[in-house]
Protein backbone atom coordinates (compact mmCIF):
# COMPACT_ATOMS: atom_id res chain seq x y z
CA UNK A 1 0.00 0.00 0.00
CA UNK A 2 1.57 3.09 -0.85
CA UNK A 3 0.47 6.42 1.12
CA UNK A 4 -1.15 9.33 -1.16
CA UNK A 5 0.51 12.49 -1.17
CA UNK A 6 -2.38 13.87 0.86
CA UNK A 7 -1.57 10.83 3.65
CA UNK A 8 2.53 11.67 3.60
CA UNK A 9 2.32 15.16 4.34
CA UNK A 10 -0.06 14.49 7.18
CA UNK A 11 1.99 11.76 8.73
CA UNK A 12 5.27 14.31 8.15
CA UNK A 13 3.39 17.20 9.53
CA UNK A 14 1.47 15.19 12.42
CA UNK A 15 5.26 14.36 13.36
CA UNK A 16 6.69 17.56 13.50
CA UNK A 17 3.60 18.84 15.41
CA UNK A 18 4.77 15.78 18.21
CA UNK A 19 7.46 18.02 18.79
CA UNK A 20 5.03 20.29 20.84
CA UNK A 21 4.69 17.94 23.40
CA UNK A 22 1.03 18.08 23.00
CA UNK A 23 -1.05 14.47 23.02
CA UNK A 24 -3.70 16.17 20.52
CA UNK A 25 -1.04 16.31 17.92
CA UNK A 26 -1.84 12.20 17.76
CA UNK A 27 -4.61 12.98 16.16
CA UNK A 28 -3.01 13.66 12.67
CA UNK A 29 -2.16 10.20 12.09
CA UNK A 30 -3.80 7.68 10.33
CA UNK A 31 -3.85 5.11 13.40
CA UNK A 32 -5.24 1.86 11.57
CA UNK A 33 -3.82 -1.16 9.85
CA UNK A 34 -3.75 0.45 6.90
CA UNK A 35 -2.33 3.64 8.76
CA UNK A 36 0.52 1.61 10.28
CA UNK A 37 1.69 -0.70 6.89
CA UNK A 38 1.69 2.99 4.97
CA UNK A 39 3.90 4.95 7.76
CA UNK A 40 6.61 2.16 6.56
CA UNK A 41 6.35 4.31 3.11
CA UNK A 42 8.18 6.52 5.21
CA UNK A 43 11.64 4.21 5.13
CA UNK A 44 11.46 4.95 1.23
CA UNK A 45 11.05 8.53 1.68
CA UNK A 46 14.06 8.91 3.89
CA UNK A 47 16.47 6.37 1.94
CA UNK A 48 17.77 9.69 -0.28
CA UNK A 49 19.13 11.20 2.55
CA UNK A 50 20.22 8.92 4.49
CA UNK A 51 22.51 7.38 1.60
CA UNK A 52 23.60 11.35 1.32
CA UNK A 53 24.49 11.33 4.87
CA UNK A 54 26.31 8.10 5.19
CA UNK A 55 28.28 9.36 1.85
CA UNK A 56 28.76 13.06 3.59
CA UNK A 57 30.55 11.47 6.53
CA UNK A 58 32.47 9.28 5.46
CA UNK A 59 34.33 10.69 2.35
CA UNK A 60 37.37 12.37 4.12
CA UNK A 61 37.59 9.64 7.19
CA UNK A 62 40.82 8.33 7.41
CA UNK A 63 39.66 5.00 7.85
CA UNK A 64 38.23 2.55 5.54
CA UNK A 65 34.21 3.69 5.96
CA UNK A 66 31.55 1.32 5.93
CA UNK A 67 30.96 0.22 2.04
CA UNK A 68 27.19 2.20 0.89
CA UNK A 69 25.53 -1.29 0.36
CA UNK A 70 26.58 -2.23 3.65
CA UNK A 71 25.15 0.83 5.29
CA UNK A 72 21.90 0.24 3.16
CA UNK A 73 21.50 -3.39 4.38
CA UNK A 74 22.00 -2.08 8.00
CA UNK A 75 19.27 0.66 7.05
CA UNK A 76 17.02 -1.87 5.84
CA UNK A 77 17.62 -4.21 9.07
CA UNK A 78 17.05 -1.30 11.12
CA UNK A 79 13.53 -0.60 9.60
CA UNK A 80 12.68 -4.11 10.19
CA UNK A 81 13.74 -4.33 13.73
CA UNK A 82 11.99 -1.23 15.21
CA UNK A 83 8.78 -2.56 15.13
CA UNK A 84 9.70 -5.99 16.00
CA UNK A 85 11.26 -4.26 19.15
CA UNK A 86 8.49 -2.28 19.61
CA UNK A 87 6.22 -5.00 19.69
CA UNK A 88 7.97 -6.73 22.65
CA UNK A 89 7.88 -3.54 24.43
CA UNK A 90 4.74 -3.77 23.72
CA UNK A 91 4.13 -6.81 25.64
CA UNK A 92 6.16 -6.48 28.54
CA UNK A 93 5.06 -3.27 29.55
CA UNK A 94 1.23 -3.78 28.36
CA UNK A 95 1.04 -1.45 25.83
CA UNK A 96 -0.54 -3.22 23.08
CA UNK A 97 -3.14 -0.64 22.45
CA UNK A 98 -0.34 1.84 21.86
CA UNK A 99 2.19 -0.40 19.89
CA UNK A 100 0.07 0.84 16.29
CA UNK A 101 0.54 4.43 17.08
CA UNK A 102 3.67 4.57 18.69
CA UNK A 103 5.22 3.03 14.93
CA UNK A 104 3.18 5.13 13.00
CA UNK A 105 4.62 8.50 14.92
CA UNK A 106 8.05 6.92 14.96
CA UNK A 107 7.94 6.12 11.33
CA UNK A 108 6.97 9.45 10.17
CA UNK A 109 8.69 11.09 12.66
CA UNK A 110 12.01 9.70 10.66
CA UNK A 111 11.49 11.64 7.62
CA UNK A 112 11.48 14.72 10.08
CA UNK A 113 14.67 14.01 11.86
CA UNK A 114 16.40 12.77 8.53
CA UNK A 115 15.92 16.26 7.49
CA UNK A 116 17.76 17.77 10.62
CA UNK A 117 20.17 15.13 10.40
CA UNK A 118 20.99 16.43 6.23
CA UNK A 119 20.87 20.43 7.28
CA UNK A 120 23.31 19.51 10.42
CA UNK A 121 25.38 17.49 8.57
CA UNK A 122 25.28 19.43 5.29
CA UNK A 123 26.36 22.82 7.57
CA UNK A 124 29.14 20.74 9.34
CA UNK A 125 30.74 20.49 6.19
CA UNK A 126 31.65 23.99 6.38
CA UNK A 127 32.41 24.34 10.21
CA UNK A 128 35.47 23.87 12.04
CA UNK A 129 35.88 20.13 12.67
CA UNK A 130 35.41 20.72 16.60
CA UNK A 131 32.93 22.89 16.19
CA UNK A 132 31.15 19.79 13.79
CA UNK A 133 31.57 18.05 16.74
CA UNK A 134 29.65 19.64 19.45
CA UNK A 135 26.88 21.20 16.58
CA UNK A 136 26.31 16.89 16.03
CA UNK A 137 26.40 16.25 19.60
CA UNK A 138 23.36 19.17 20.20
CA UNK A 139 21.64 17.39 17.34
CA UNK A 140 21.97 13.88 18.91
CA UNK A 141 20.73 14.99 22.08
CA UNK A 142 18.23 17.12 20.55
CA UNK A 143 17.42 13.55 18.16
CA UNK A 144 17.07 11.47 21.58
CA UNK A 145 14.50 14.34 23.02
CA UNK A 146 12.28 14.05 19.70
CA UNK A 147 12.13 10.10 20.55
CA UNK A 148 11.66 10.11 24.55
CA UNK A 149 8.63 12.63 22.93
CA UNK A 150 7.30 10.16 20.50
CA UNK A 151 7.65 7.73 23.44
CA UNK A 152 5.75 9.60 26.27
CA UNK A 153 2.70 10.97 23.14
CA UNK A 154 2.59 7.70 20.94
CA UNK A 155 3.61 4.90 23.39
CA UNK A 156 2.14 6.62 26.80
CA UNK A 157 5.53 5.85 28.27
CA UNK A 158 6.63 8.80 30.51
CA UNK A 159 9.86 8.99 32.43
CA UNK A 160 12.01 6.06 32.95
CA UNK A 161 9.85 4.20 31.18
CA UNK A 162 9.87 6.03 28.20
CA UNK A 163 13.68 6.71 28.67
CA UNK A 164 14.26 2.95 28.61
CA UNK A 165 11.92 2.76 24.99
CA UNK A 166 14.36 5.49 23.93
CA UNK A 167 17.70 3.45 25.21
CA UNK A 168 16.20 0.10 24.26
CA UNK A 169 15.35 1.12 20.09
CA UNK A 170 18.96 2.84 20.26
CA UNK A 171 20.57 -0.09 21.74
CA UNK A 172 19.25 -2.17 18.85
CA UNK A 173 19.83 0.28 15.91
CA UNK A 174 23.48 -0.22 17.49
CA UNK A 175 23.63 -3.23 17.36
CA UNK A 176 22.74 -4.11 13.94
CA UNK A 177 24.81 -1.73 12.86
CA UNK A 178 27.69 -3.18 14.93
CA UNK A 179 26.92 -6.92 13.66
CA UNK A 180 26.49 -5.69 9.54
CA UNK A 181 29.20 -3.51 9.88
CA UNK A 182 31.74 -5.43 11.53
Amino acid sequence: MIPTLDEMVRGVVGAALLLRNDQSTMSAFDVSWQGFVKSFFAALLVLPAFVVVHWLQTRDVPFEPTPMPIAVLAYALQWAAFPLTAAALAKLMRRGPQFVPYVIAANWASVVQIGIVLVVVLIGTVLPLQLTGLVLLAMTMGLLLYDYLIAKLAFDAEGIEGVGVVMVQLLVGMLIQRLVAG
